[in-house]
């Protein structure tokens, strides 16, 4: 099987912000480990979903770290199928952590997600929902007094 081709808009704006971390110099560390770790920064977010801020800054260190893996894995020429899967997996684990906490409408979205991925591996078109950088948004929407109801601390 191979990879999923990502959306034309997704390849442009994913070079666009990559290409200045290229240029840096980045450890050359296995990006499957980045991705592990970034599943349990979510563990640490929601034993800390009490405090809203907590779970902010844990889950916006996810996403870098769910961001960073791929570019790691593209710098030091280490991008394969397996970690390609490898992240896929964790991006939905790191959701279905998350979203037993946050329940609704999450976890249903999160269902979503799960078929989208399956239809991602069938089609090799890789198109999923962004669950984990929406919820931040509607998260600091919350924090700035604009509650919906979609989080419940």
């Amino acid at each position: 099987m191979s990879n999923p081709v990502k959306l034309n808009i997704v390849k442009s704006l994913r070079k666009l912000i990559d290409t200045p971390l290229m240029a840096m110099k980045l450890p050359n560390v296995d990006p499957d480990l980045i991705s592990v770790l970034s599943v349990l920064l979510v563990v640490v977010a929601i034993m800390h979903h009490s405090n809203l801020w907590w779970v902010f800054g844990w889950v916006m260190a996810s996403l870098i770290f769910d961001w960073m893996d791929g570019v790691i894995a593209r710098k030091h020429n280490r991008a394969t199928k397996r970690g390609y899967i490898v992240d896929v997996y964790c991006d939905r684990l790191s959701e279905g952590i998350l979203f037993t906490v946050f329940f609704v409408p999450w976890f249903y979205l999160f269902i979503l997600n799960m078929i989208l991925t399956v239809i991602g591996f069938k089609t090799k078109v890789h198109f999923n929902l962004a669950l984990r950088l929406i919820f931040l948004v509607v998260l600091v929407l919350q924090l700035a007094g604009l509650n919906w109801g979609f989080i419940i601390p």
